[in-house]
């Protein structure tokens, strides 16, 4: 079943902490990481990444991704992710063209875009990828 439900991730440091908050329907803390604890994390990130899963059994059949829609079928019926961006230690955002890098492994089922800056083609989406596929693979 496709929503067209909005989800905000918000990732906030400061000295003491890390906040990670999802917007959904109403604000919700997904984690908190205390600086203390999160000493990996305190410096910076040399990779950022966003994925999905699907999982099925062994010898069943794939279930939908996304919408259920391939990303080449884009706005309207692929699931997307949009206005992403990347912050560096001076909050200022990080220019994600020719950097970032789509991986899928199994084609057959499902695909990913390359990350695209929207305001190349008149939308204030800013960088967004669609991802999906109907499924239906055999494993």
């Amino acid at each position: 079943m496709a929503t067209n439900q909005p989800v905000a991730i918000t990732l906030i440091v400061k000295a003491l902490y890390w906040l990670i908050r999802i917007y959904l329907h109403q604000e919700m803390l997904l984690n908190l990481f205390l600086s203390t604890t999160a000493h990996i994390l305190a410096e910076k990130a040399t990779i950022v990444s966003w994925g999905g899963v699907v999982k099925y059994f062994q010898n069943g059949t794939g279930p939908p991704m996304g919408s259920g829609h391939y990303s080449s079928e884009l706005q309207g019926k692929a699931a997307f992710v949009k206005n992403i961006e990347i912050f560096d230690s001076n909050d200022g955002s990080i220019d994600l063209a020719n950097i970032a890098m789509p991986e899928v492994n199994r084609n057959d089922c499902y695909n990913v875009t390359a990350l695209v800056d929207s305001r190349k083609y008149g939308l204030n989406d800013g960088y967004l990828f669609y991802f999906g596929g109907p499924g239906g693979c055999l494993n």
